[in-house]
């Protein structure tokens, strides 16, 4: 943030959100980081200030009201009356169009320098609301993501083709699919389908959710453990999105009235990732819900996960004792097998012998035992602990 450092570290202060034992902790931190922080980020560091606290407290300060941008929708005509390169330069998301007043969604309320350039540049009234920095560029990505003039541009020729042109699949084509050799070779569906699979990856989802409904064929993604409607493909379409899906992961085009489940390997921005699929009949058709697993993430360690300094003690503590259970809860989408394989990845010693028993295998560590569930041949969890034993 461009913030007045001393300003704000006065505000916490006066409003009991730091003492002055954490506020000079907090300096010794930034002694000690030779000048690559400053004393907010010392204290946020440090576990004594939330974030999401200190921007409710700077909204209230500046009277502006905070925006939620994981549940608002922003709609096209405002995304199109701002361009991409002003959100970049200037880390701010429109958000409405009233008459001639334009609101946009800020990060940093402090920084007034950013909102008089924004109104100089449209040539028009800004109002500013508050919305975490990280929900701020998530939207970037999701609005002006080259990915979705993509889609928008497979969906034009779509809607020139007649339906029995619509193709859905190269020949012996299946499993892997490298997306950044997608290009204007390959049919309109199979693009579409590409960019959907994406875009969602460039927005950091946990999930891709397909979903047909009576009257329209729907689209969200999970960011963040929520989930996020966006722009859908027609009702027409989803038969051949279904089938399209199914090549890639190598499941029964013809079965469509028991659930199935695969996965499918992607190259998306030379990072390799891979989705594990799954298929249910419904009454308007089969829904599909796809879970993304960047290989990248398995290589995490404890310290890159977030946690706060004395809740990263406290893991360590406890991943390191030699029997008992350690419980991990949340949504879908809000960590844990991320955290559980980094936790395993920080025990994982020569000097060690690690069995997991899951389902599924979401990611293959080396040197664990990994043990798939497969309640067809017997294998429970019940089974597999017992042999462990």
């Amino acid at each position: 943030m461009a913030q007045n450092n001393d300003f704000i570290l006065e505000l916490l202060l006066e409003n009991g959100m730091v003492t002055d034992e954490q506020v000079s902790e907090g300096w010794k931190k930034v002694a000690e980081s030779e000048g690559s922080q400053n004393i907010i980020q010392a204290l946020e560091e440090l576990g004594y200030v939330n974030p999401d606290e200190l921007l409710q407290m700077l909204a209230q300060q500046y009277g502006m009201e905070t925006l939620d941008l994981n549940v608002y929708k922003i709609p096209p005509e405002v995304i199109e009356s701002v361009p991409k390169e002003v959100v970049e330069q200037y880390h701010i998301i429109p958000v409405m169009k009233h008459d001639d007043v334009l609101t946009i969604a800020i990060g940093d309320p402090t920084d007034l320098t950013a909102l008089d350039s924004v109104r100089y540049v449209m040539k028009c009234d800004v109002d500013a609301v508050v919305s975490p920095p990280e929900q701020i560029q998530s939207a970037i990505k999701l609005y002006y993501s080259e990915t979705g003039q993509g889609m928008d541009k497979a969906m034009a020729e779509i809607q020139e083709m007649d339906e029995s042109e619509i193709t859905t699949s190269n020949p012996d084509e299946g499993g892997a699919v490298n997306a950044d050799e997608s290009g204007e070779g390959d049919a309109p569906i199979i693009r579409l389908v590409t960019a959907i699979i994406v875009e969602a990856y460039k927005m950091h989802a946990s999930d891709i959710h397909m979903e047909p409904l009576e009257k329209r064929y729907r689209i969200r993604y999970r960011v963040d453990g929520v989930l996020r409607e966006v722009d859908a493909p027609p009702k027409y379409l989803q038969p051949n999105i279904t089938s399209r899906v199914k090549i890639m992961s190598r499941l029964d085009i013809s079965e469509k009235r028991l659930p199935q489940d695969g996965r499918i390997q992607m190259r998306v921005s030379g990072c390799d990732i891979d989705l594990r699929v799954s298929t249910i009949p419904t009454t308007h058709g089969e829904s599909i819900v796809m879970r993304i697993l960047e290989k990248a993430s398995i290589q995490l360690e404890i310290p890159q996960l977030g946690f706060y300094a004395d809740d990263q003690k406290k893991i360590n503590q406890i991943i390191n004792m030699p029997d008992g259970v350690f419980l991990v809860t949340g949504p879908t989408g809000s960590g844990k097998t991320t955290s559980l394989y980094a936790f395993l990845n920080t025990i994982n010693l020569p000097n060690r012998k690690i069995i997991t028993v899951e389902d599924p295998v979401e990611y293959q560590l080396p040197g664990i035992n990994q043990v798939q569930v497969n309640n067809l041949a017997d294998m429970t969890f019940a089974n597999a602990l017992r042999a462990m034993l």
